[in-house]
């Protein structure tokens, strides 16, 4: 797969990125204090393709409501970062495949008690209050899915994971009860190319 990601952030963090590259933390089980796990677990997030939106419209409308915070605390503008992305393609885990979410449902099933005693060990934060206030683990899920198959099969490492999603931003169309489609880079090196905007 070759496509153009888009990523909001701040100006304060395009420079970091324009510098430095982008960069995150793994998600460690019983490491405290970490971040909560985003949806489709940790990595840097893209908005790509979908329906009449290259993924710019979507990116620029969530940095414009979700980045308020930090706007104002640093005093920075809104920058959108354009990045191609080359990945292959049986190493994106896709959400969008009832197989995958079917596999992910009896992870979960099945290690109930475990993925309940990591979610204790993070410390509170707003991602995990959301989280738990939504009753939505499946960040957390993904992340522990994906390193028990990196785990039992060493030789075989995600690059990312995709899906259609929806984000609370009423100005987009919805198709299907989706309004964008995301994909969380793992694998920083499947960035090829960092254009700003």
């Amino acid at each position: 797969m070759e496509v153009i990601g888009w990523h909001g952030t701040t100006e304060h963090a395009f420079k970091k990125i324009s510098n430095s590259g982008f960069q995150y933390r793994k998600f460690t089980p019983g490491i405290t204090p970490q971040r909560y796990p985003n949806d489709l677990g940790n990595g840097i997030y893209f908005f790509i393709p979908f329906g009449h939106d290259n993924g710019k419209i979507i990116a620029s409308a969530y940095v414009s409501r979700y980045k308020d915070f930090i706007k104002f605390s640093n005093q920075t503008s809104y920058k959108l970062i354009s990045c191609r992305l080359v990945l292959d393609d049986d190493k994106i885990l896709d959400l969008n495949n009832e197989i995958n979410i079917s596999m992910i449902n009896e992870f979960k099933e099945k290690y109930q008690t475990k993925l309940e005693l990591v979610l204790n060990t993070i410390s509170n934060n707003p991602a995990k209050t959301r989280a738990l206030r939504h009753k939505n683990n499946f960040g957390l899920i993904v992340e522990l899915f994906i390193q028990y198959i990196e785990f039992n099969k060493p030789e075989f490492i995600y690059q990312a994971v995709n899906k259609k999603t929806y984000t609370d931003l009423p100005q987009l169309p919805i198709i299907k009860n989706n309004n964008g489609h995301e994909i969380c880079i793992r694998k920083i090196e499947t960035i090829k190319e960092i254009g700003g905007e």
